[in-house]
């Protein structure tokens, strides 16, 4: 497990750097020494094996320490997405149930709705300035509390991880992740491309989301590399410290991989860049491209699944696959492409993605009717449709909720809305299906226009008739000025479906 290892590391390679977060380096023995401490702060002020423990932290090196200290202990982390609008977050909060949470002081704000709902006992600590109604703070249990080695406790018994759901199809919603899940995935992820201790690791996206605690924490301290922690997307900051730190492996979205390749030459070299693996939407060709000719490597699409402890499936670079599959299933992972009985469709054919493997949730926290629903005789449905071709290459096409069943057809909105994009006057589109007595459902178009732009809406009509057969054409258009996004800049077509249903 990744706690022996750690204090392996910090027995053996003392000096070793673990992570660089600004101006200033960690080394593996005080990483171990600093859960160590923490782990008994926490253990003093009432934190159990077996207890949920909220983290709502930015990336920041305290993370990282609450995160292995928690779980140290034989408690399970519940990582916050801080970035969730604020009745998401009070859910996902008051719905984890934790015994303590720890959070940064400049959520404060965020969190004072929390604190005043929430019945059950709660201990409050503070990464920050501690108020009246604070219990702790992080940096005072540190310095206070004794570096004893404590037994670790992390085994199967309790998740390692209750792990939400990003919420934007609905509420998010809480998977049970064992140790062995997580140290699972883990592993297969760093067999998949070679990881090795030469590695340098960055993490660019929020520390909250499993894939990062999964593909780049967990693997680098296995391995005894250090982590370089960025604390917001700075792309000519971080693309200093890629040349600089010779770093190597980069989990992050398209859009920061195409910024990053988007800068000057005297701005970026990368020579050092091995394995960038891009994660939540399929790499534009042009990127692909682009990123190849500048970099010299692939671009790797990676299907992440939160519910499976995070990747699931990638291209490689040895294949220089076209950037529209998401590559073959890691070696732990079995993925198939079901009908709507659970059974395997033929190669080529369109159905669910089905998924079978050590990694997969062990249920969802206290939703057993959703737990049946998506479980289902050892196959996980995530809720995507995709395809498999002769070689078991998979084509991820669209989340079985963006499909609209019309009269017979199954319309992924996403094909709609790409070609809608290609309208010059239009600057974001966002599909969803509505009730139809007939059809069963219809298409809704959800338009912005391009700024100062007149724009019709027989216009659009009349240019979707031109790219589509009339079924798969809108049945009816709402401009508006944006549409709803999460902080990470996902369209929130819950929203868009709740609003249409007033």
């Amino acid at each position: 497990m990744i706690q022996q290892k750690i204090r392996e590391l910090a027995e053996q390679k003392p000096d070793n750097t673990a992570i660089i977060y600004e101006d200033y380096r960690i080394s593996y023995f005080q990483l171990n020494q600093m859960l160590d401490k923490l782990a008994n702060g926490l253990k003093n002020v009432g934190i159990e094996k077996g207890d949920r423990v909220a983290l709502i932290l930015p990336n920041v090196p305290h993370f990282i320490f609450n995160y292995y200290a928690i779980q140290r202990l034989g408690a399970t982390v519940v990582p916050v997405n801080y970035m969730l609008p604020p009745d998401e977050l009070l859910h996902v909060l008051n719905n984890s149930k934790p015994k303590a949470v720890i959070y940064w002081d400049g959520f404060r704000g965020e969190m004072v709705e929390f604190f005043k709902s929430y019945n059950d006992p709660l201990i409050k600590i503070v990464l920050g300035t501690k108020r009246e109604f604070d219990f702790e703070d992080v940096t005072t249990l540190l310095a206070n509390s004794s570096d004893e080695k404590l037994e670790i406790e992390n085994n199967g018994e309790v998740p390692a991880v209750i792990q939400y759901t990003a919420g934007n199809d609905n509420l998010p919603i809480g998977a049970e992740i064992s140790y062995e899940s997580v140290m699972q995935n883990s592993n297969s992820v760093a067999e998949l491309f070679g990881f090795s201790d030469s590695d340098v690791f960055a993490v660019i996206l929020p520390l909250f989301m499993i894939v990062n605690q999964t593909a780049i924490l967990n693997n680098a301290f296995s391995l005894g590399c250090p982590v370089v922690l960025h604390s917001k997307v700075d792309v000519e900051l971080i693309a200093k410290s890629i040349d600089n730190l010779n770093v190597t492996v980069i989990v992050s979205s398209a859009k920061f991989f195409k910024s990053l390749c988007a800068l000057d030459a005297e701005k970026i070299k990368g020579n050092s860049l091995k394995n960038c693996l891009s994660v939540h939407s399929v790499i534009p060709h042009q990127l692909f491209t682009d990123f190849k000719e500048k970099f010299g490597i692939s671009l790797i699409n990676a299907y992440s699944v939160t519910e499976a402890g995070g990747i699931v499936a990638a291209t490689h670079p040895s294949y220089d696959e076209s950037s529209q599959s998401i590559g073959m299933p890691l070696s732990e992972m079995e993925i198939q492409i079901h009908n709507n009985h659970g059974e395997a469709v033929n190669v080529g054919d369109v159905g669910e993605i089905a998924l079978k493997g050590k990694s997969l949730l062990q249920r969802y926290w206290a939703n057993d009717d959703l737990t049946d629903q998506r479980l289902n005789n050892g196959w996980f449905y995530p809720g995507d449709i995709g395809k498999k071709n002769s070689d078991g290459f998979i084509t991820l096409i669209e989340k079985k909720s963006n499909v609209i069943f019309k009269s017979g057809f199954q319309i992924p909105a996403g094909e709609i809305e790409q070609v809608m994009l290609e309208h010059p006057k239009i600057r974001e589109v966002a599909v969803i299906s509505v009730p139809h007595p007939d059809h069963k459902e219809d298409i809704m178009a959800y338009v912005v226009p391009v700024k100062d732009e007149t724009l019709e809406k027989q216009e659009i009509i009349e240019f979707c008739k031109e790219q589509f057969p009339v079924y798969k054409c809108p049945q009816s258009i709402e401009f508006c000025d944006e549409l709803p996004k999460s902080r990470m800049g996902k369209i929130l077509k819950r929203k868009l479906k709740s609003s249409d249903n007033k």
